[in-house]
């Protein structure tokens, strides 16, 4: 290892040339690098066999004194990803300081064989100067990154530890969680392993089927006379880590709500986005049942939404099709709908066509829609408050 003067473009400092030459016999390559400290004194280093060193960096005015490049020839501390025989290598590490006393050090590790996730907390004034978690998740990680927001402007600043999985799903930890584990764990009663939380992206995920984008304002997105990127400051967070598994049913700034992202899925979900800016927040979703209440588990294959009727169609590979008619408020924003409760905003009725939905439109304003299936049928459907009024067109 070389620490560089870049004023005057030389090493000044090489470290670990000794132990290297005694160590030919099981050739290793570095893998990954950062530091673990705040001001540049320690760097962590780790192998493709799964070896980790830890290093003192030399102070500059040190080097600068020294007459000799020599440095320190062993790390000050030796670590190893998992079991030693493992040799899984170490893909990347991330520092994560805590108030200058208990740092933590995230290390990922996989290859075909297998992979692991471990936390370390480095901490020079414990006994106890390391202490070791591994995160229990079931595939390999690809990258991760540490997301700080806020979760509510009066509180705390809230983290969460985002891990990229093999798959394409993003997995979410509470990074208080892991510090509280990890600080407790040797206590007489050590704190329960943190959970994790899975989160959906509209985009890219696989169980979507169908999708639609509405805008309430196309003139507006098109000019880009407001800030499209400022709105983002409306959300508390880009990942809300509070009541994990379930949906944003409402928040205060629905008014607010300038385009909307609908998303059908294979098993029956119809899910509503706010796109309003590109975090795309889900603000709550309908499952169609059947009439004991069970899901219907239809994959839904066309979406039609009449923004000025607040009327939704979905079409199902079964042939079923349900009229969602949504209650609209005084409001002047035609999304303002999905600012009340969630089961109480909308009607819904169904009717059934023979073969599969394979597409939908509607002329605006005039509440009729046409529906095409399989079959090469084409149904003209009249949707009114109460009642659904159609007739057959043989293509």
């Amino acid at each position: 290892m070389s620490l560089w003067d870049i004023k005057a473009s030389k090493a000044v400092s090489i470290s670990g040339k000794t132990t290297q030459q005694q160590s030919q016999k099981e050739a290793k390559n570095v893998t990954s690098a950062c530091w673990v400290c705040a001001k540049g004194s320690k760097i962590a280093i780790g192998y493709d066999n799964g070896d980790l060193y830890i290093w003192a960096i030399p102070e500059v005015t040190s080097t600068q004194n020294s007459s000799s490049m020599g440095g320190q020839n062993l790390p000050i501390q030796r670590l190893n990803l998992g079991y030693k025989l493992d040799k899984l290598p170490i893909v990347s590490l991330q520092w994560i300081p805590s108030d200058g006393k208990a740092g933590r050090l995230y290390i990922n590790g996989f290859n075909d064989h297998g992979h692991l996730f471990q936390v370390l907390i480095l901490n020079e004034e414990s006994e106890s100067r390391i202490v070791k978690m591994v995160l229990p998740i079931a595939e390999s990680c690809q990258g991760m990154e540490l997301v700080t927001g806020l979760s509510d402007p009066n509180k705390h600043r809230q983290s969460a530890l985002a891990l990229l999985l093999k798959s394409g799903h993003i997995c979410l930890y509470d990074d208080s969680e892991i510090e509280r584990y990890l600080l407790h764990s040797q206590s007489r009663s050590p704190p329960t392993l943190p959970n994790c939380s899975y989160v959906k992206l509209p985009y890219g995920d696989s169980g979507i089927s169908v999708a639609k984008f509405y805008t309430s304002n196309p003139a507006a997105l098109a000019s880009l006379d407001e800030d499209y990127f400022s709105s983002a400051t409306k959300y508390p967070c880009l990942f809300s880590m509070k009541g994990k598994g379930q949906t944003l049913t409402s928040f205060t700034n629905i008014h607010k709500t300038r385009n909307l992202y609908i998303t059908g899925h294979l098993d029956g979900t119809i899910s509503f986005w706010d796109a309003s800016c590109p975090h795309l927040l889900q603000i709550f979703m309908i499952k169609q049942q059947n009439k004991d209440d069970t899901s219907t588990g239809n994959p839904i294959t066309s979406l039609q939404f009449d923004m000025s009727s607040s009327i939704l169609l979905s079409g199902e590979r079964s042939g079923m099709v349900h009229i969602i008619t949504f209650k609209k408020d005084s409001s002047d924003n035609i999304f303002s709908f999905l600012n009340a409760k969630q089961g109480d905003n909308y009607d819904v009725r169904s009717i059934k066509l023979k073969g599969a939905v394979t597409t939908m439109s509607s002329i605006s304003k005039s509440k009729h829609f046409a529906v095409g299936t399989e079959k090469g049928i084409v149904s003209n459907l009249l949707c009114s408050l109460y009642r659904t009024f159609f007739f057959f067109v043989t293509v």
